[in-house]
């Protein structure tokens, strides 16, 4: 797989991911894969639950 227009890859939770989430709230919808580097390749998250809640946390902490 290969990120495009809709479909992006974070290989750590860090506020970037920010920006795609309201280019694809403002555009036509997209995917966010989290845990996979650029290249595609899967890193895995350490914490999934915890992981989880830490994206929720920081979408709702900046709306």
């Amino acid at each position: 797989m290969h990120e495009t227009k809709k479909l992006e890859f974070k290989e750590t939770i860090t506020n970037t991911f920010l920006k795609t989430v309201s280019a694809f709230s403002n555009y036509d919808g997209g995917e966010i894969f989290f845990g996979i580097d650029d290249n595609g390749n899967v890193k895995g998250m350490p914490n999934v639950r915890q992981s989880c809640l830490d994206i929720e946390n920081k979408i709702n902490d900046s709306i």
